[in-house]
């Protein structure tokens, strides 16, 4: 983590346990860089990120009280965006709008750098 952080190499989040240990090895290791965190949402392809609003708010909160983390993006995967039928691509482009619009709504959030 130390690595990434000097490197200026982004990772992705996606549970809140993990950001909390990321941030306390980097205090450990006296990181001299924050690391930038771009938070996964999974909108229905079922693999990594959070799932449910509650579990979003988890991870944002542990990112705005890690001193050695820096929230830069949020992003999902559209795992069929590709395909000719786009009903599922606008399935999850609708649920990963309504994530963000529950982010704007529940407090002032800092808005991260990539969407």
């Amino acid at each position: 983590m130390k690595r990434a952080a000097a490197w200026r190499i982004d990772l992705s989040g996606l549970r809140e346990d993990w950001i909390v240990q990321a941030n306390e090895i980097l205090a450990e290791e006296e990181s001299q860089h924050r690391l930038g965190i771009h938070v996964n949402v999974d909108t229905g392809m079922g693999r990594l990120g959070v799932r449910t609003k509650e579990e979003l708010l988890e991870v944002v909160e542990a990112l705005e009280k890690g001193e050695n983390l820096r929230w830069d993006g949020i992003f999902t995967h559209f795992s069929t965006a590709d395909e000719p039928d786009p009903d599922f691509t606008l399935m999850q482009h609708s649920i990963f709008i309504d994530f963000l619009r529950f982010l704007k709504k529940r407090r002032h959030y800092f808005c991260p750098l990539y969407i």
